[in-house]
């Protein structure tokens, strides 16, 4: 009886071994155990729902909905039927509890003052998205790609998340292959947003996403600086005047938040409206893992080449 006994035992954790491993990662914050792959997500941030979805995972929860299809773009995109749980700095913490999740993914800049809170409800990862103070040598592009994987052990997907590791490393090859078979090697570049404030614009310094993904093209960011903590500055339209020979890419495009700088007495004088080196760009979302990388690789690769030379990848 004791031998059939444990051969059952062996069948059992045979064929559900899979199903019921351990999996854990390291965040933030410390280490997180699991005694299963989740099944029932919930995302507190953008980046969170684009990695999750990106490992065909479909949070059960999420903050601003609206914003991620808005302003990230929605890419992937997220379906119909998930709950809508607040804004990403005030989620609503009962929302989330009725979910009975297990497993909530935040960032520790908006959900660490929470994170006590949210640990009673479920188990919690807090991906860093912005340097710590004082931190130095901060790049998002290398942040990036450790939270993936990091998130993707937790849901025993890390041979998926190589996977398409292995395409953004290959789309942003590709890309930089094409821009120096056209001649474009070393041009300089600004990756900017219009944020809505007067003639306020966003621009992204080396340490970003964008800033990045440009050296990795082999052109060259022309802005150098950062807010403190961040990995961009908020500047004054006219601070872009300086910048002569350089592709401006307005990310969003010239739309409403735009509108003020467009009627501004300064607009047709700066170099890049005169050079015709401007580039209104569908949203391209700057905080992102690596769906995000690559659609900004291509779309900044294609259009300076379709601008430049009148081709397209």
């Amino acid at each position: 009886m004791r031998l059939i006994a444990l051969l059952i035992s062996s069948v059992f954790l045979l064929s559900y071994g899979q199903v019921y491993a351990a999996v854990s990662a390291t965040h933030a914050l410390g280490t997180l155990e699991l005694p299963a792959p989740p099944k029932r997500v919930v995302a507190l941030n953008w980046t969170a729902v684009e990695m999750l979805l990106s490992l065909d995972t479909v949070p059960v929860g999420a903050a601003s909905i609206k914003g991620y299809r808005q302003w990230q773009s929605n890419h992937p995109e997220l379906p119909d039927g998930v709950t809508e749980l607040g804004s990403r700095s005030q989620v609503n913490l009962k929302a989330i509890a009725a979910l009975k999740p297990d497993l909530i993914v935040g960032y520790p800049w908006r959900h660490r003052s929470a994170y006590e809170a949210l640990s009673k409800i479920a188990p919690t990862a807090l991906f860093q998205q912005y340097p710590a103070t004082g931190e130095k040598d901060f790049l998002y592009f290398d942040v990036m790609q450790s939270n993936f994987l990091q998130l993707a052990r937790l849901l025993d997907k890390e041979e998926e998340a190589r996977s398409l590791l292995g395409q953004m490393w290959d789309t942003i090859a590709e890309s930089r292959k094409s821009l120096t078979s056209a001649g474009l090697e070393g041009e300089q570049i600004v990756v900017a947003k219009a944020i809505g404030m007067g003639l306020g614009v966003r621009v992204f310094s080396p340490e970003s996403l964008a800033g990045t993904l440009t050296t990795q093209l082999g052109l060259k960011n022309r802005w150098l600086t950062s807010i403190p903590g961040r990995d961009f500055s908020h500047i004054q339209l006219r601070e872009l005047a300086g910048f002569s020979d350089t592709h401006v890419f307005m990310v969003g495009g010239l739309s409403r938040n735009a509108q003020q700088l467009i009627d501004s007495s300064l607009w047709p004088h700066m170099p890049f409206v005169i050079n015709d080196q401007l580039y209104s760009t569908e949203q391209l979302w700057s905080f992102g893992g690596p769906v995000s990388a690559m659609r900004m690789a291509d779309t900044i690769s294609w259009r300076l080449i379709e601008k430049t030379t009148g081709d397209r990848l």
